[in-house]
């Protein structure tokens, strides 16, 4: 039997009682017993806590270890293995790229992104004001992401019959690599910047990341 409680002083509220305005903050204490008095008999209970939310433990402060496996195989390993053996998408190595107007922009982006997260990951906080960069490059690179794995999602599905399709939907996933890690980058930046300019940091961080690989990629041809 578990019994969901919280404590403030010396003061127990169990699940089906309701807590007094007046009781104030109200904090609840993770991995304790209870002990609790019923017909003379002392007992102990666990203490259960709440659970959290899918989507808030993904871009929450706690980092897993799941997580971070995650975000070392799609946003560093296979994004770059897809760039060095990229059939279709913006090398026509089996016949007409489906993006091949824009292959240089996406490899300096995509160059840039993938060194990126491979200092975020190495060295996380530690980059301090640097992070706030990043956070702007992060969210550019996913939303370019989003959209390469919207355009290409029709032909994975087909792919998928020739095994390869499958690294068609890594643009997809690491569209939310970049985004939970542009959150975390940004939140790690808040203490080197005030609220204001750390916004315009990752704004102007964000445009740099899609203006210079467009100019670069327009002068090349």
């Amino acid at each position: 039997m578990e019994i969901d409680v919280v404590r403030e002083s010396e003061r127990f509220y169990y699940r089906f009682e309701e807590i007094p305005e007046a009781a104030g903050e109200i904090t609840i204490y993770p991995e304790q017993n209870v002990t609790v008095l019923y017909d003379g008999v002392a007992s102990e209970l666990p203490v259960s806590m709440p659970k959290t939310g899918f989507w808030r433990r993904q871009f929450g402060s706690e980092v897993t270890v799941g997580q971070r496996k995650f975000d070392w195989m799609l946003g560093v390993i296979l994004p770059l293995f897809c760039f060095l053996f990229d059939p279709v998408v913006f090398r026509g190595i089996v016949g007409r790229p489906i993006l091949g107007k824009f292959q240089l922009p996406a490899y300096i982006l995509g160059f840039v992104s993938i060194m990126g997260m491979t200092a975020w990951m190495l060295w996380g906080d530690r980059l301090k004001w640097l992070n706030g960069w990043l956070a702007g490059l992060f969210f550019v690179s996913s939303g370019i992401s989003l959209i390469v794995g919207a355009i290409l999602a029709p032909f994975s599905v087909i792919g998928i019959l020739a095994l390869i399709g499958f690294l068609g939907f890594t643009p997809l996933f690491s569209s939310i690599v970049y985004l939970r890690n542009g959150v975390r980058a940004l939140r790690a930046a808040s203490e080197a910047f005030e609220r204001v300019t750390l916004v315009n940091v990752a704004v102007l961080s964000g445009m740099i990341g899609v203006a210079v690989p467009y100019l670069i990629g327009g002068w090349w041809r």
